[in-house]
């Protein structure tokens, strides 16, 4: 802030070297308080407004769905494992919807998933979201043997975010009610088929665009036969390669319960799987313009990603 203080003095000899002194002292305030602006204007982002700037699969980690969604007007594609495609789409700031579909295989049962994810609260450093998630799990390669498992799933999701760039770091949590049914050929256990799900995990920068994860599933199951490893608690590690557009997770799931058994018949009975190789391609992109939330280089982000 610049204050001029002007004195009302009587033409003199006084007078030009007065204003002369009041011009001078304009030239050198108005750069100094250009710069002070500037700065304000450049406050850097808060962790969760970085996070969501930087990382274009900041809505999931390697298996689990975190609290943070896709900005509005977003879409988001994930390719895991090669063959199991799944789609993002930010309706708004708050709101995410996603699905995902695992196409027949020899080994393993069809699945399809869809969730909606609504963040109801962001500070700069939290994000707490409620998540409903309706999933179908269906035949093995498409056999008239295999199972048919219908799951509903209600919880509440928590992201902590600390530090940003080089020093990034997050904690995941979740916890939530299941509902499962099974038709005649899957001996659901439990009437009616209430369970719980809990999900815990953390990432931890490497450097720029880069971060490791760690993270445990735990479910209940349902079903007598064992339709798939994801049915056990298991945990996952791995590398985040990530850019604001792109990112690349590899990395392993490692069965808890038992070593998981592959539904094949091109298998031995005793050959098991202990560790499960974990890859997954994500992207995301600007579907639609949204005038409150502009992806612009050098634009400041508040936690919500309105402009100042």
């Amino acid at each position: 802030m610049l204050t001029i203080l002007w004195i009302d003095t009587p033409p003199g000899p006084f007078e030009a070297p007065l204003a002369r002194s009041m011009i001078a002292l304009c030239m050198i305030a108005s750069p100094a308080f250009a710069q002070a602006q500037l700065r304000a204007a450049s406050t850097p982002p808060t962790p969760v407004a970085a996070q969501r700037q930087t990382d274009a699969a900041v809505d999931h980690g390697l298996l689990i769905s975190r609290a943070e969604t896709l900005r509005a007007g977003e879409v988001g594609v994930d390719l895991y494992e090669v063959i199991v495609p799944g789609l993002s789409a930010g309706l708004t700031d708050h709101l995410e919807m996603t699905a995902l579909f695992v196409p027949p295989a020899d080994e393993f049962p069809t699945f399809w998933a869809v969730q909606a994810k609504y963040a109801f609260m962001r500070t700069d450093a939290l994000t707490f979201a409620a998540r409903l998630n309706m999933s179908t799990l269906g035949e093995i390669g498409g056999r008239s043997d295999g199972a048919l498992v219908r799951t509903g799933r209600v919880d509440v999701a928590a992201d902590y975010r600390f530090g940003t760039g080089r020093h990034a770091t997050g904690l995941h949590a979740a916890a939530g009610a299941t509902y499962t049914h099974g038709d005649h050929s899957t001996n659901v256990r439990g009437n009616p088929g209430f369970g719980a799900i809990f999900q815990l995990g953390a990432d931890a920068a490497l450097g720029e665009g880069a971060a490791v994860l760690a993270e445990l599933r735990a479910p209940t199951r349902y079903t007598q036969a064992r339709t798939g490893p994801l049915d056990e608690p298991l945990i996952g590690v791995g590398l985040r390669l990530h850019g604001e557009s792109v990112a690349f997770d590899v990395g392993a799931l490692i069965p808890l319960a038992r070593p998981y058994v592959k539904p094949s018949d091109s298998m031995q009975d005793n050959e098991r799987l202990d560790l499960m190789p974990w890859v997954s391609l994500s992207t995301r992109f600007q579907a639609a313009d949204d005038a409150d939330h502009p992806r612009r280089p050098g634009a400041h982000f508040t936690g919500d990603f309105d402009e100042e």
